[in-house]
């Protein structure tokens, strides 16, 4: 995770986006721990786009022990159904309401 703060996007071996190929996995991330074994699937997005666009959030959905080099596309199919469900949305925006001070809600 120290990679991940430090913002040391896609580095090899500890995490990545999925670039090319298919569209709909554009979004989709994993973190890796090649020597356990172990990826966390997950998910980029903005929930906040009209008041702090920059800010990029990695919602985690999936976990898996996993041996082989390639990603398996059912974890990624995974997780787009997570993406995609209304009630991942409306956590989202519970969460980050993206709302400026003038209209009352500000949680930043």
């Amino acid at each position: 995770m120290g990679l991940w703060i430090g913002f040391k996007p896609d580095t090899k071996g500890k995490f990545h986006r999925f670039k090319g190929g298919d569209l709909k996995y554009r979004e989709c991330f994993v973190f890796i721990d090649i020597a356990e074994l172990v990826r966390l699937y997950g998910f980029t997005c903005h929930p906040t786009p009209r008041t702090n666009p920059s800010f990029e959030l990695v919602v985690l959905t999936t976990f898996a022990i996993k041996k082989e080099h390639h990603t398996d596309t059912a974890e990624l199919d995974r997780v787009v159904m997570w993406k995609n469900t209304m009630a991942t949305g409306k956590a989202l925006q519970d969460a980050y309401p993206d709302l400026p001070k003038s209209e009352g809600r500000w949680t930043h």
